[in-house]
């Protein structure tokens, strides 16, 4: 899913000494996932690179992480962003729409 995507692509970018956090919260009629590190940022690059299919910083990277994690994510009605986090290194969020919860009343419409 999205979520492992990030934190094994945040995983796989730190060195050592470096830390990964996780948070959520309600935004309105979305939840939005925070997955940050304290890395080097990301170094000017933006979203529509990184998450381009075959792009990779890696020198055996295959590139297609972010690329799948973003379809995961629009396929869901939701947004994938990145930016440089406040305290240093990268931060990556997505957002996904709240949904009635399934109950055999709406399950079927």
């Amino acid at each position: 899913n999205s979520m492992d995507a990030l934190a094994a692509d945040a995983l796989l970018a730190r060195e050592s000494g470096r830390r990964i956090a996780v948070s959520s919260r309600v935004a309105g009629d979305f939840v939005r996932i925070d997955v940050s590190d304290n890395g080097p940022g990301l170094g000017g690059r933006r979203i529509e690179q990184l998450c381009a299919a075959f792009y990779s910083t890696k020198a055996d990277g295959m590139g297609m992480g972010l690329a799948i994690c973003r379809s995961i994510v629009e396929a869901h009605q939701g947004v994938l962003d990145a930016s440089d986090a406040s305290t240093g290194g990268a931060l990556f969020s997505f957002s996904l729409p709240l949904t009635r919860e399934h109950t055999p009343e709406n399950a079927h419409g």
